[in-house]
């Protein structure tokens, strides 16, 4: 077993040979999913390039990732391949920053397979969504803030406030930064801050009111939050019950590793949604367990941070695994400082490497099978558009449904 104490020095080699092969996964097809469709109209549409006909958009996304897409393009380098090696540059960056905040706490190493293996570290590599490069800049954030703390660095702060803005502009949720660093630095700095020069006290003003305006204008103007509270409003009861039991599916999706559409058609619905929601439960118990009353983090800022990112998604009316990735670190972080039996921990561990490796054996089937790849990718729901690309027809009789935005993408950018 790769996780007795006699092995753990080959974990490193383990290590290099999954990220070699989720490199290799980088010549497949352009992975298509709806925000991709999205994200590449969207950013088509700023550079004005997109014809009018295809002037189609599900939604509209902060233009953190937009614009990522859009430095491609103006770079001539906007292909998939490019996505997914700079997408991987972000894993390796996500991995050295985890180290560090992590450092001496965890088998970093051990940490480091976790993470790799999750099905969500595997997507999000190789999928073009923002995920990866928001837990990357927010881990930025969280990191460099903690260098600032104990060195009073000025430029720690200015990449800190760089980190928080990409945050931001990549996924509002980044929000989440501003109250989270701006309550550690109050209450770890509350003794001194009346020592304090004048000049001192002004610039912490200001920063702190263009932050707290920041913040104002992101959650008035956005659309997500005035949804959020017309459905809350609607059907209160409704809304908590509901949202409730299908974010404990989810999180129960990121410790099982594995997603519950993928077991349906073996088991029933109900009794899938029962086995994933217990699990979401006994989870969420030892998370907030060993995180409040054993401590373990012992970082203010990543607390509040991670309480404020978990109520907002609990809150939130959208359903998907993927929003529980920004704090996947941190999660894996805290189930390895918990207290379950350690025969307990290492079975976990085996199975949750095991299906990481079927996932990204599954994943790269995929990628050099063309046929299987346009039947299987997302659930097949982009079949058509893939054996158009790949074949100039569908063999799929009815073809009105066809997404010609995707198809434009594709014929584009593949």
């Amino acid at each position: 077993m790769i996780l007795l104490s006699e092995y753990k020095n080959k974990l490193p080699i383990l290590i290099i040979g999954i990220l070699l092969v989720l490199l290799v996964n980088s010549f497949s097809p352009l992975r298509l999913t709806n925000d991709t469709v999205d994200y590449f109209t969207q950013m088509e549409k700023l550079d004005k390039s997109l014809p009018t006909q295809l002037d189609k958009q599900r939604n509209n996304f902060p233009y953190g990732y937009v614009i990522f897409l859009f430095v491609l393009k103006k770079l001539g380098v906007l292909t998939y391949n490019t996505i997914v090696i700079i997408q991987f540059c972000y894993l390796l960056g996500v991995l050295y920053l985890s180290s560090r905040i992590f450092k001496g706490h965890v088998n970093i190493y051990l940490f480091a397979i976790l993470f790799i293996c999750s099905w969500l570290t595997m997507k999000f590599t190789l999928f073009p969504l923002s995920e990866m490069q928001y837990l990357f800049a927010s881990l930025g954030a969280l990191y460099f803030y903690q260098r600032f703390e104990d060195s009073r660095n000025l430029w720690a702060g200015l990449i800190t406030f760089f980190f928080c803005l990409v945050a931001i502009f990549t996924r509002t949720v980044g929000i989440a930064l501003i109250p989270a660093l701006g309550l550690a630095f109050f209450f770890r700095n509350r003794k001194n801050i009346r020592h304090w020069r004048p000049g001192e006290r002004t610039l912490a003003i200001l920063i702190c009111s263009s932050l707290l305006v920041l913040l104002v204008i992101i959650v008035f103007t956005s659309p997500y939050f005035g949804s959020l509270w017309q459905q809350f409003r609607s059907e209160p009861l409704s809304y908590i019950c509901n949202t409730l039991g299908r974010h404990l599916t989810d999180w129960g999706e990121v410790f099982i590793n594995f997603p519950m559409v993928k077991i349906i058609g073996y088991v029933s619905f109900n009794l899938g949604r029962l086995v994933y929601v217990a699990v979401g439960c006994v989870s969420l118990i030892i998370v907030f367990y060993t995180l409040f009353v054993r401590k373990v983090l012992n970082s203010l800022h990543i607390e509040i941070y991670f309480v404020l990112y978990v109520i907002g998604i609990f809150g939130s009316a959208s359903f998907d695994s993927r929003f529980w990735f920004p704090v996947l670190p941190f999660l894996l972080f805290i189930l390895m400082r918990s207290k379950i039996p350690e025969f307990v921990l290492y079975a976990y561990r085996a199975v949750y490497i095991l299906t990481g490796l079927f996932a990204l054996g599954y994943y790269t089937f995929l990628s050099f099978n063309k046929d299987v790849f346009a039947s299987k990718h997302d659930a097949g729901i982009w079949r058509a558009e893939y054996e158009t690309l790949f074949y100039g027809r569908s063999s799929i009789g009815d073809t009105t449904s066809m997404n010609d935005n995707a198809i434009y993408i594709l014929r584009k950018y593949d």
